[in-house]
Parts: structure tokens; sequence; C-alpha cells
């Protein structure tokens, strides 16, 4: 229910402040599994998905009103979550598992103006 309803919510409780200043900065979390998808991973999968097509249509529908809508699709980041996953295993264009603020960078980044 987080992965997608709590977007949601987040979205519809920001909107009006951002609406009435005429600009704003939405960015929703999603993960690869929005662009890839995983064996056994259906809900999960589902909802990252979910959120990447909420974020676009959010994204259209609040443009003209200077609000910017985007998500973030970071693949495998060290945290507890995570921790179960062997590194020795785990391929990416970083050929490591990320840090959290190297996330949080691009989070800040793409919030600013």
């Amino acid at each position: 229910d987080i992965n997608l309803t709590g977007v949601f919510l987040g979205i519809r409780a920001a909107t009006p402040t951002m609406k009435a200043a005429g600009r704003g900065s939405i960015i929703n979390i999603s993960s690869i599994e929005g662009f890839a998808g995983t064996v056994a991973c259906h809900g999960y999968t589902a909802t990252k998905f979910a959120v990447r097509g909420l974020t676009k249509s959010t994204a259209l529908e609040l443009g003209p009103f200077g609000i910017r809508v985007n998500s973030v699709h970071p693949g495998l980041v060290k945290t507890p979550m995570a921790d179960w996953v062997p590194e020795d295993i785990f391929q990416s264009a970083l050929g490591r598992i990320a840090q959290p603020h190297e996330v949080s960078n691009l989070v800040v980044y793409l919030a600013g103006d």
C-alpha cells in the first residue's frame, strides 16, 4: 500500500500549496523494478511500475502550473532492506551497491531550481 498509495497521497497533499505558489517540484521514489521487473516479485514490481505511470501522468497534469514531477528509480541501495543481497552477485553500472547519499544527492538536484 505504501509504494503506490503513499505516493498518491503525498502528491495530493502537496499539490494545492504548489499550485498556489505557481511552482514546485515533486520527486517520487520508485525502483529499477519500475523499468525492469523481477521474477517472483510481482507485487513490488507492479507498484513500482505504477509509481512510474503516476509520475508521468501527474507531470502532464501539473506542468502547466509550473510544477515539475519526476521519479527516481535506483537499483540496489545499501540499506537494511538490502542487507540480505550478497554484493558479489550484484551487477550494476556502478559495479557496486549504491549508497543512500548518492540517491539523496540526485533528489536534491531534482528539487532545485
